[in-house]
């Protein structure tokens, strides 16, 4: 198992020199304010090229984050089955008693499994989160910069469209039980 520190994550560049690219597409008339369901916002063609970036941004995480979760995912398996097999038998023999030791060595491997699991989480959260705060500042001054006046609410804002807490090592119910 590669240690987290290993994993390559991708890297968020914004595209270079977002000042004169909305200077001059604003002087071409390529951005422009309209009216949408979230009110009044500046419209553009860099404008979905940088939304759909971060979309493909966002996917790529997620697909290096699958990547390095799934030899957690499948050494856990196997431990999962150790620990509902000792749930299922209660008898008090010495042979019940070692797979007990057993259930208990491997529900405390889950248990650092998922620890692990939660840190990888945490860690493509965090780049998510950076590369989501760094398209946004492009997008407000590139916004700036093409009406030629102060926005606030006419920025538009990118918003993350995955949840990577949903990912699990194995459903809850499979390690209870002792």
């Amino acid at each position: 198992m590669k240690d987290s520190s290993h994993i390559k994550w991708p890297r968020w560049h914004n595209p270079l020199f977002p000042r004169p690219s909305g200077m001059l597409d604003g002087g071409l008339h390529k951005a422009d304010i309209r009216s949408g369901p979230e009110g009044e916002r500046l419209y553009g063609g860099r404008i979905r090229v940088q939304a759909e970036r971060f979309k493909r941004f966002e996917a790529q995480v997620e697909k290096q984050l699958l990547d390095a979760a799934a030899p957690l995912q499948m050494e856990a398996g196997p431990l999962a089955a150790l620990v509902r097999e000792s749930a299922a038998s209660r008898t008090n023999t010495t042979r019940s008693s070692r797979q007990a030791a057993r259930a208990s060595d491997a529900r405390r491997r889950i248990v650092e499994l998922d620890c692990e699991l939660e840190s990888l989480i945490r860690q493509a959260d965090c780049i998510t989160e950076a590369a989501l705060s760094q398209a946004n500042a492009y997008l407000s001054v590139y916004a700036k910069a093409s009406k030629f006046a102060v926005l606030e609410r006419e920025i538009p804002r990118l918003s993350r469209s995955r949840n990577f807490q949903e990912i699990t090592l194995i459903p809850a119910d499979n390690v209870r039980g002792g």
